[in-house]
C-alpha cells in the first residue's frame, strides 16, 4: 500500500469543500445507510476519519469509535467538532499502512473506510487490512469515487439519467461474490 499522497496534495480543496451541499448530502447519506446496519454501543473503526462527520454521529449514538487519520489539520477538527458534540472518541494519526502498530490486535463491530480506497496505490492490500479489523460476523462500510460509473453504465446500456441506473445499493457487510451476483442480476 502506498501513503496516501494524491490526497495530501488535494487536502486544502478538501477542507475548503466541507460544508458545500454535495458533501452534506453524501454525508447525510452516508450517515443514513450506517443507522441501518449500526447497532447502538457497537465498537467502530473508522479509517480515513478526516472531519469526522460519521465518527461523531456513531459515537452519538453510544458506539465506541476509533478513528485514524494521516491529516493533522483533520483530525484537529475532529477534536473540535467532537468536543462541541460532547462525545468521547478515540483518534490516532496514522495511515491504513500503520494499523497495526497503531492498533496491536483489536477488531472491531463496524470498519468504516469512506473516501480512502480511491487514494491508494494498492486497494486490495487496503481492503485485506480492513477486514482483518473486523470481529467475526462484522461489517465492512465503504464508499469511493468512482470516476468511471457513467461510463460503465452507459456500457450496460444505461442511459445515465436517474430512472433508468440499475441499482448499486449493497448492506454494509455484503461479500463480494454476492455483490458480483446481485450486480450483474440487477443489469
Amino acid at each position: 500500500m502506498s501513503a496516501m499522497h494524491s490526497f495530501a496534495a488535494g487536502e486544502d480543496l478538501w477542507v475548503e469543500r466541507l460544508g458545500n451541499l454535495r458533501n452534506a448530502v453524501r454525508q447525510e447519506l452516508i450517515g443514513r445507510q450506517l443507522g441501518e446496519h449500526v447497532h447502538d454501543g457497537a465498537s467502530v473503526l473508522d479509517v480515513g476519519c478526516g472531519q469526522g462527520t460519521q465518527a461523531i454521529r456513531l459515537a452519538r449514538r453510544g458506539c465506541v469509535v476509533v478513528g485514524v487519520d494521516p491529516s493533522r489539520e483533520l483530525l484537529e477538527r475532529l477534536a473540535a467538532a467532537a468536543l462541541d458534540a460532547r462525545v468521547q472518541l478515540e483518534v490516532h494519526l496514522g495511515r491504513i499502512e500503520e494499523l497495526a502498530s497503531t492498533l496491536g490486535e483489536r477488531a472491531f463491530d463496524v470498519v468504516c473506510a469512506h473516501g480512502l480506497l480511491m487514494y491508494l496505490d494498492d486497494p486490495d492490500a487496503a481492503l485485506a487490512a480492513l477486514v482483518a479489523r473486523l470481529t467475526p460476523g462484522g461489517q465492512l462500510s465503504i464508499t469511493f469515487r468512482n470516476g468511471a460509473a457513467l461510463a460503465l453504465l452507459r456500457a450496460c446500456g444505461a442511459s445515465g439519467g436517474p430512472r433508468s441506473r440499475p441499482s448499486m445499493r449493497r448492506p454494509i457487510g455484503t461479500n463480494s461474490a454476492s455483490m458480483r451476483r446481485r450486480s450483474a442480476s440487477s443489469m
